[in-house]
């Protein structure tokens, strides 16, 4: 009897693994957008924008796009190296990283603890069901995920771990604006391994302290 329930106890977990699906390789696209928090009446986004989250085993990478420039992050866990590329105007930076490095600038929504709701809502036809949680400093999330979906590599930036699916849509308030992020896409077809390739030339060349520096307007 002992190791009938054994047995069925394993078959059930087993289930209950199997039952999400876990992603390695895809492309996945998201559409940004900013509006007022405290503006109900005008729902119009003031401002539009991309990310683009590119995965492929061990490798990430993210492409944020607005209409004032663009911003670039790629990092491999194997090698616990990575890079930052930021093209504003005319400026176009290169902050190269290392695991402490990447794991500081992503500290803010790593170890966040989630409250679990009831609430499920449909986002592009997907049921997902909702999390939410409060930063320390002061911010808000509301993430909503699909529980049958999960990313293997969870390394890339702006990532969420905690998180038992994939990220559908999260919302992120922040000074009085409500910056909302949806899933529009998902292709499963192989990402090319040059996807994720640094670029060789034309960039001014930083490191994290460095760019660190540069941000609080030292010298």
């Amino acid at each position: 009897m002992k190791y009938i329930i054994i047995i069925a106890l394993f078959i059930l977990t087993s289930v209950q693994a199997n039952a999400q699906k876990a992603i390695f390789e895809a492309t996945l696209k998201y559409t940004i957008s900013v509006r007022k928090t405290d503006n109900v009446k005008d729902s119009k986004p003031l401002q539009t924008a991309t990310y683009n989250l590119f995965i492929k085993g061990d490798l990430s990478r993210s492409d944020f796009n607005s209409g004032v420039g663009m911003e670039t992050a790629i990092y491999n866990t194997k090698t616990e190296k990575g890079i930052i590329l930021k093209e504003y105007s005319a400026q176009k930076l290169m902050i190269n990283l290392n695991k402490e490095d990447w794991l500081n600038q992503n500290q803010l929504l790593r170890n966040l603890k989630f409250n679990y709701e009831k609430e499920q809502k449909s986002i592009n036809g997907v049921m997902c069901k909702k999390a939410n949680a409060s930063l320390d400093n002061g911010e808000s999330l509301i993430v909503y995920y699909d529980p049958s979906l999960k990313l293997n590599n969870n390394e890339y930036s702006i990532a969420l771990p905690n998180i038992p699916g994939l990220p559908i849509q999260f919302q992120r308030g922040m000074s009085g604006m409500t910056f909302e992020y949806t899933l529009s896409n998902i292709n499963y077809e192989m990402v090319a391994t040059n996807t994720f390739d640094y670029p060789k030339s034309g960039y001014r060349i930083l490191t994290y302290k460095e760019a660190q520096s540069l941000k609080k307007g030292e010298k």
